[in-house]
């Protein structure tokens, strides 16, 4: 019998792999994997996967870089994961409850691109915050 997967980049393996029997398209599978590959790099533990250092992750995307559609992207393949990790019981609590989104980040694709595309109109990492 197989032993039941422990680290964070056993369990993104797992998840594919039942994402992939379920059907997902190739393009949604490259999509959690490159996300959940750098997650796990960082939070190599179930134990890591954590309200703070899921907050922290996050947080430091848009230093890097990344636009609030692409840190949203990575939210919610994050929040993909975890709800699996809930579901196979391997989480107790939910560490993203207590992280909250913008309702800017979460609008439709056609009302962002109506929007002001000017990094100028971006406030840092306030797209998330604890409640």
């Amino acid at each position: 019998m197989p032993s039941v997967p422990r680290t964070t980049p056993q369990l993104v393996d797992a998840f594919l792999l039942q994402k992939q029997v379920g059907g997902c398209s190739a393009r949604t599978m490259g999509t959690y994997r490159w996300w959940l590959d750098r997650i796990a790099a960082d939070m190599s533990t179930v134990a890591d996967l954590d309200t703070l250092g899921i907050t922290t992750y996050l947080a430091k995307l848009p230093a890097r870089g990344m636009k609030p559609s692409t840190v949203h992207q990575a939210y919610r393949a994050l929040r993909t994961f975890i709800r699996w990790l809930l579901m196979m019981g391997l989480l107790k609590t939910n560490p993203l409850a207590p992280i909250t989104w913008a309702a800017s980040t979460t609008r439709s694709r056609s009302t962002n691109l109506r929007r002001n595309r000017s990094s100028d109109s971006l406030i840092g990492c306030s797209h998330f915050t604890r409640t």
